[in-house]
């Protein structure tokens, strides 16, 4: 694995090169507000990463780790996370429209504001994951692991929950204000097939 600086991640882009970080070491690398669209991440160490704000569209991360990154608000449309480890990894606020973490491990990971529309997470591990507020419209959440997820105010509106293990996953919550947050289920495919009226 090749350990890269980001003033050379930098003038690999001003150059325009290929960005083919795939089998790299780029972990507690600071990546953020960068514009890395379309960039191959197969294979690389990404532990600790800060991608803040930066524009992954289209980007490749199968296999890639991800454990601790912080992500937040970053651009990652149609981005592939299949098969990659995103424990604990900071997506908050993040715009994931048509991104796919098909048997991804995202354990305790936080999705908080997220817009997850359309997303792909069939098989993915969201054990503890923090969906509160994260708009899941359309989004298939199929075969997933969803144990002690909170999904409070979550927008699930024909959403695919279907064959979901959703033991002990939050559905509502009481707000700052003492109010009550609930996840909104609206034409949701549930667990057992049902669909949620």
């Amino acid at each position: 694995m090749a350990r890269l600086t980001r003033q050379e991640v930098i003038i690999m882009m001003q150059k325009g090169d290929d960005l083919d970080f795939s089998n790299d070491d780029l972990r507690d690398m600071d990546m953020h507000k960068l514009n890395l669209r379309g960039a191959n991440f197969t294979n690389a160490d990404l532990g600790y990463a800060d991608l803040t704000e930066a524009d992954l569209t289209d980007a490749v991360f199968v296999n890639a780790n991800l454990s601790h990154t912080n992500l937040r608000g970053a651009n990652l449309r149609r981005t592939t996370f299949e098969k990659a480890n995103l424990w604990s990894t900071n997506l908050s606020s993040c715009r994931l429209k048509y991104a796919r973490f098909l048997n991804a491990n995202m354990s305790g990971a936080n999705l908080h504001l997220a817009d997850c529309r359309e997303t792909n997470f069939k098989g993915a591990n969201l054990t503890l994951a923090n969906m509160v507020r994260a708009n899941l419209r359309d989004a298939d959440l199929s075969e997933t692991n969803l144990t002690s997820a909170i999904l409070a105010g979550a927008d699930l509106s024909d959403a695919n929950l279907h064959e979901a293990d959703m033991r002990t996953t939050l559905l509502k919550k009481h707000d700052d204000q003492g109010g009550v947050i609930e996840a909104c289920l609206e034409g949701t495919i549930m667990p057992d097939g049902s669909v949620h009226e």
